[in-house]
């Protein structure tokens, strides 16, 4: 008597017997500090003893968003009085920024401490929204769109509508040009 070879195929019992590792899970990366100049990165009494302009160079430096285009900055230097014996003198407690708007500096502006340049902008997109909500532009700026809006009229350009307008809705042309209909 011949044995009967079991009817198993090989691959099917390969591959079940395997089994795939899991795919290694994705470390969440750790952000990078914001890397300014050097002068940014001073607290406000270090940097005190510098100019305003050169303040202002280094911090506009590490700003690369073109929201800051909307505002006037003008760095602010806050003191306190100190008593001494020969009496009470100011010193340097912190500095500031006011962001005014260029187009409308009665209606908003925004204060953020020198330090905190590099917080966020989320704010400075909420007030030139609400700017442009009251405000809307009438001119065409460089920061919207270039180019007019509209093109000038032509009859050329007249036909080429009701063409467009006749081909889309199955019409013949030569009716909507009969001057009879």
């Amino acid at each position: 008597m011949a044995q009967l070879a079991p009817n198993i195929d090989i691959n099917v019992a390969l591959s079940v017997a395997q089994t795939t590792t899991p795919a290694p899970i994705a470390r969440k990366k750790r952000r990078k500090t914001a890397r300014g100049t050097k002068i940014s990165r001073l607290s406000d009494l270090q940097a005190w003893k510098l100019d305003d302009a050169q303040i202002h160079a280094a911090d506009r430096a590490s700003c690369k968003s073109d929201v800051y285009n909307h505002f006037n900055a003008e760095l602010v230097r806050h003191t306190r009085p100190f008593s001494t014996d020969n009496g009470a003198i100011d010193v340097p407690n912190y500095m500031e920024y006011v962001f005014t708007c260029k187009t409308h500096p009665e209606e908003h502006n925004i204060r953020r401490r020198q330090e905190d340049v590099s917080r966020g902008i989320g704010n400075f997109h909420s007030s030139i929204a609400t700017c442009h909500r009251r405000y809307p532009l009438t001119e065409i700026t460089s920061t919207s769109t270039t180019g007019r809006l509209g093109a000038a009229y032509s009859y050329t350009m007249h036909l080429a509508i009701i063409l467009i307008a006749c081909a889309y809705h199955y019409l013949p042309f030569a009716r909507v040009l009969d001057k009879l209909l």
